[in-house]
């Protein structure tokens, strides 16, 4: 039972592997491992947005608050 479920038609059972994938603007597809990985990349761990700050730099802030009492158990 075991050596036929290693071994279907008579020929070992072939390693697992990521099936072939694309980027999403493109029809290409990629079938080595780290041009996948290279898209996983992309994908999961984009770069981080460039961010304007030119709209804060006149801003006024209000005056911190001071607590009098201290908190108690």
């Amino acid at each position: 039972m075991v050596k036929w479920a290693c071994i279907a038609d008579g020929k070992p059972k072939a390693l697992l592997q990521f099936p072939f994938i694309s980027r999403l603007e493109k029809e290409t597809l990629y079938y080595n491992n780290k041009e996948k990985a290279a898209i996983f990349v992309e994908y999961f761990f984009p770069l981080p947005i460039k961010v304007d700050f030119s709209d804060i730099l006149d801003f006024i802030y209000l005056e911190p608050r001071t607590i009098k009492e201290k908190v108690k158990e």
